[in-house]
């Protein structure tokens, strides 16, 4: 049984380097040292050791313990598919600060528990989300902790995200999938 904080963020991913978790460890540590951050927490669910390696992980555990932020930021590990159903319900937003993906599926989950989403401003992730999402510049740190602290700061933007991502969700669906997928063949038949 997880016992979920009453204010959180969340990344759901494992511990590779390229998803650059530890920009979001220290974009986290800028806005916890505001007085109005007190109570939100970072909560970073996924594999901590990726096909044997360990150093992200411990560069991350490194930077909590000296920066005292055992209390604030939450590293469940690998979680279930319930589980994680439960952090993406009750989450405030979800990062992705990713540097390199090959699509971006979390942010297709996030739009569909409707949730607002930061991610990082590399191509994939504007082709998959547009102008559904709000953007940082890919490893910046600063760039990442001022649009998680106005995101906080209003709600009328992450209404306006998880609007827009309901309506990028759609793009999405079976029926759209499947549609495209008959489009390449009759395409590629008539070559």
């Amino acid at each position: 049984k997880i016992k979920l904080p009453e204010l959180y963020m969340l990344h759901v991913g494992s511990f590779e380097k390229r998803k650059d978790l530890i920009t979001l460890v220290k974009a986290f540590h800028v806005i916890k040292k505001q007085v109005s951050n007190k109570k939100i927490k970072l909560v970073l669910a996924g594999a901590q050791i990726v096909n044997g390696n360990k150093k992200v992980i411990k560069q991350i555990k490194n930077y909590i313990i000296n920066n005292d932020l055992e209390n604030e930021i939450l590293l469940p590990n690998y979680i279930s598919k319930e589980d994680a159903h439960k952090y993406y319900q009750n989450a405030l937003m979800y990062v992705f600060p990713s540097i390199d993906e090959g699509f971006g599926i979390p942010i297709i989950e996030a739009f569909s528990y409707s949730l607002p989403i930061i991610c990082s401003d590399i191509p994939v992730f504007k082709e998959i989300a547009n102008e559904s999402v709000s953007y940082f510049n890919k490893g910046n740190f600063i760039s990442l902790s001022e649009k998680i602290q106005t995101l906080i700061d209003s709600k009328d933007l992450r209404d306006e995200l998880i609007k827009k991502g309901n309506n990028q969700l759609n793009k999405f669906s079976r029926k759209n999938f499947i549609e495209g997928f008959e489009n390449i063949i009759i395409n590629w038949n008539e070559k």
